[in-house]
C-alpha cells in the first residue's frame, strides 16, 4: 500500500501544477487579444488618435513590450503636434508614449525605445525625447500632453 500512495502523491501533484498552469494561462490573453486591446486604449485615451496614425505605431511594437506596458497601463499615442527633430516622447504622467506617425523609419526607433525600456522595466521619471536616430534629446521640447477628458484608466 505504501508503494501505490507514494506512487499518487507524485500524480496529484503533477495534476495540481498542470490545472494552475492551464488556468494561468487562460487568463493571459494571446498576443492578438493584446494588440487589439492595446489598440482599443490607445482610439479610447489618445487625443490624435486614427487607425491610420495609432494602429502601425502599436503593430510595431514586439508582444513582450506590449504586456508590459499593459501590466503599468501605459499607452502608446500618435501625435501629430511633435515637431523638429523629436521623433518618440515618453510622458511618465499619464505614463504614454508618444510618436511623430506616417515615418516609417520613426516606427523602427519608437519598436527599439519601447522595446528596451519596457524589457527593463526601467521607465524614465521625466519627460524624455528621442530623435529619429534613437539619441536622447535634452534641448527638444515637447508639447504638452494630455490624455482625453473621457478616458478612464482601467483597474
Amino acid at each position: 500500500m505504501k508503494f501505490l500512495a507514494s506512487l499518487a502523491l507524485p500524480a496529484l501533484f503533477a495534476a495540481t501544477l498542470t490545472a494552475q498552469t492551464t488556468a494561468a494561462q487562460a487568463d493571459t490573453p494571446t498576443d492578438t487579444q493584446l494588440l487589439t486591446t492595446t489598440q482599443t486604449q490607445s482610439s479610447l485615451a489618445c487625443p490624435d488618435y486614427t487607425p491610420d496614425r495609432g494602429n502601425p505605431g502599436i503593430a510595431a511594437v514586439p508582444a513582450p513590450a506590449l504586456r508590459i506596458l499593459a501590466k503599468h497601463h501605459f499607452l502608446l499615442c500618435p501625435d501629430t503636434r511633435i515637431n523638429g527633430d523629436a521623433a518618440v516622447i515618453w510622458y511618465p504622467k499619464p505614463g504614454v508614449f508618444t510618436w511623430k506617425p506616417g515615418d516609417p523609419a520613426i516606427l523602427k526607433t519608437l519598436t527599439e525605445i519601447v522595446d528596451r525600456i519596457a524589457r527593463l522595466d526601467d521607465f524614465p521619471e521625466t519627460i524624455t525625447v528621442w530623435d529619429a536616430a534613437d539619441e536622447e534629446l535634452s534641448t527638444q521640447i515637447a508639447p504638452d500632453f494630455k490624455l482625453k477628458e473621457t478616458y478612464t484608466r482601467p483597474e
